[in-house]
């Protein structure tokens, strides 16, 4: 109760325009979420019906790729247009892009299924990122300890929402009509993010024509860039690890691929409740009471107490693999993502951009890519268990190095 007191008095710190830009955030992370869980388990159904679930880590590995085109164009435009226009035009490429997809494997081009879940892995990444990015900009440190837990709590209740939706669409009405009526929600939350405030340092680095990129900011910051790099590699590593054990089971128990979406909408509405439930009542708390150290070292070791027991020992029951596979996606959407946030701070406007485009987008999906080349061809479920408890323990390396970097940041000016 405390700390919504506190967050209730830093809303109200805000002029009119700000707290109208507050609803705009909390709205536009309330969609972006809401519309994932139409695309995302409508997609995976698809690719799984289409090619089995031995086959995920080939398009994991291929989402690389078609990433790598995306987001070259992507940092062009980042640098030359405002984050309220790129967004838009993102959310309706996505809506093409999907369509005909869809209509393509309508006519039997089973390849479109490789499309339809490589953009769903992409669209994702460009549009939670300029959330994120903008919300950095937009709140100083002390107010984001407080609100960036409430503002995931505004996405995992979309998360929620969204994943029932799809699961209750895709039995009644089918996967493509799920798919579809996602399309329409990322339409929404282009044009309603559209009219978030426009901030004066992102105005300045547009509108300026010899400004130094968001990549080229990082000169006097890339040992501190590096370690976050680091930490969500392995991150990822840990868990595709998980995801591919349980899309093992999931492909035994679910039989069509109508069924598999209305699974899979059911699923992640709960790691999105736990995640929701986690960003009310523990976020919150570990970023205002533990030091950024702290609260950075949770994440790995409840990661490895998952893999011991859920992973580990739990390997040959359902429940276990799933409940273990639930809490890394739902501590990943919360207490990692929101942590992860505050690394940014001691960086410049700029390097945050350039620094996010980094880890969020590339390193986060090059990552998937590496170790989706790594259970293309190794896929022993105990080889695999051992691996991820050495990432877990690099990972917690990887924090010590974060902070010695910390102190030796040189901030690029616009």
């Amino acid at each position: 109760m405390k700390n919504v007191k506190k967050m209730r008095d830093i809303f109200h710190s805000f002029d009119a325009e700000g707290k109208k830009n507050l609803w705009l955030i909390f709205l536009a992370y309330f969609l972006v979420l809401f519309a994932y869980p139409f695309l995302r388990a409508t997609s995976e159904a698809l690719y799984i019906d289409t090619f089995g679930a031995k086959a995920t880590p080939t398009v994991w590995f291929l989402s690389v790729f078609a990433l790598s085109f995306a987001i070259s164009i992507f940092n062009w435009f980042q640098r030359h247009m405002m984050v309220q226009r790129l967004f838009l035009y993102s959310a309706v490429l996505s809506i093409i892009i999907f369509g005909i997809s869809l209509l393509a494997l309508k006519f039997g081009v089973r390849e479109s299924a490789y499309a339809i879940y490589m953009w769903k892995e992409i669209y994702i990444v460009l549009l939670i990122h300029m959330i994120l990015g903008y919300v950095n900009n937009f709140l100083n440190i002390d107010q984001a300890k407080l609100m960036l837990g409430f503002i995931g709590a505004a996405g995992s209740i979309g998360g929620v929402a969204g994943g029932l939706l799809t699961s209750a669409i895709s039995t009644s009405w089918g996967t493509t009509t799920a798919m579809y009526i996602g399309c329409i929600f990322i339409l929404l939350n282009g044009i309603g993010f559209f009219f978030t405030k426009k901030l004066e340092n992102e105005r300045v680095c547009v509108e300026k024509k010899d400004a130094v990129s968001p990549i080229g900011s990082l000169k006097g910051a890339v040992p501190y860039v590096v370690g976050i790099m680091v930490i969500i590699a392995l991150s990822q590593f840990c868990i595709n690890i998980a995801n591919l054990e349980f899309n093992f089971l999931f492909e035994k128990i679910v039989p069509n691929v109508d069924q598999k979406s209305s699974y899979l909408g059911k699923f992640y509405s709960i790691v999105n409740f736990v995640s929701l439930l986690v960003q009310l009542f523990i976020v919150p708390f570990v970023l205002t009471k533990l030091s950024g150290k702290t609260s950075q070292l949770l994440m790995p070791f409840i990661y490895l107490f998952l893999a011991i027991f859920g992973l580990g020992l739990g390997a040959s029951f359902l429940w276990s693999v799933a409940g273990a596979f639930i809490l890394f996606k739902a501590l990943d959407y919360s207490l990692f993502s929101a942590s992860k946030e505050l690394l940014y701070y001691p960086l410049s406007p700029i390097q945050k951009y350039g620094a996010k485009y980094l880890t969020d987008m590339m390193v986060y999906r090059f990552a998937k890519a590496l170790i989706s080349l790594v259970l293309i061809y190794y896929q022993s479920v105990y080889g695999l268990n051992m691996l991820m408890i050495v990432f877990l323990i690099l990972w917690a390396a990887a924090i010590f190095y974060i902070f010695w970097a910390q102190g030796r940041i040189v901030k690029e000016e616009v």
